[in-house]
């Protein structure tokens, strides 16, 4: 069902009217508009199906989901990241549960747990040896290691290859294919860095249980997916306002390159 709310505002005298709420069965299920009608008409829609409207994002939601159950059974099988303070508070410590789920063999001393300074983490990052804690406590690493996530990447690559199929389909232009796969690409590893950097925030900043963590990737992930495709401002989504500038800017560069072309005639 369709729900359509059509607003009148008065500029300038800062009051608004309802003017019509109306349901259309017209076919786009699970949508919701709400449209502006002023001196500047302008519409807004959202689709809460957007996360799961094409193979490349069933894939990708597969992906998340992947990546969620492998640290919830880590977590199931007791593995845990404990932030605390010592001395005076300056020096944060990070007490990791069965270290050896995480490939982190157990302390010497017959312990089921390991200890790491932050001020280690830190300085083995800067040698190139960064410890297997690092990308759930830090979130430079958490993104990079996300960006290394093959999983992730096939997600990616299944929306690209769709796009540009569908691209060719509608005959689009050459510059036009490139310029889409680029913006999808790039909004693909946008959302892979963040949902890392952000997952290990929650658990190294935060302190905050792992598998709040792993909720917090996951929500990036969707949450990406909702307002790059599933809201629409003036019947377009916002990867398609980028594509479009995108576009805008490769038609100028080929125009300005015509006309320099042109001088040397």
């Amino acid at each position: 069902m369709r729900i359509k709310a059509i607003v009148n505002v008065v500029y300038g005298r800062g009051d608004t009217s309802l003017e019509s709420i109306n349901s259309d069965k017209s076919g786009d299920k699970g949508k919701s508009v709400i449209e502006v009608d002023g001196n500047n008409e302008s519409s807004i829609s959202f689709d809460p199906n957007a996360p799961f409207d094409s193979p490349g994002d069933i894939v990708s939601r597969g992906t998340d989901a992947n990546a969620f159950y492998s640290t919830s059974k880590k977590v199931v099988n007791d593995f845990s990241i404990e932030k605390y303070k010592t001395e005076g508070k300056r020096n944060v410590k990070y007490k990791v549960y069965n270290p050896e789920q995480i490939g982190i063999s157990k302390s010497n001393k017959g312990r089921k747990t390991k200890t790491f300074d932050k001020s280690y983490i830190d300085a083995e990052i800067k040698r190139g040896n960064t410890p297997k804690i690092a990308q759930y406590v830090k979130t430079s690493t958490g993104a990079i290691q996300a960006l290394k996530s093959k999983a992730g990447w096939f997600g990616v690559g299944v929306t690209t290859a769709e796009n540009i199929h569908n691209n060719i389909e509608d005959g689009e232009s050459t510059l036009t294919i490139i310029g889409d796969a680029g913006v999808d690409v790039g909004l693909g590893a946008t959302s892979l860095a963040i949902g890392g950097a952000v997952s290990a925030a929650v658990v190294g900043t935060l302190g905050a249980p792992i598998i709040l963590g792993a909720v917090a990737g996951l929500g990036i992930s969707v949450g990406a997916s909702y307002l790059l495709d599933g809201v629409k401002i003036n019947g377009k989504t916002i990867s398609e306002g980028i594509k479009d500038g995108v576009k805008k800017v490769g038609d100028g560069i080929k125009k300005g390159i015509k006309s320099i072309a042109g001088w040397f005639k």
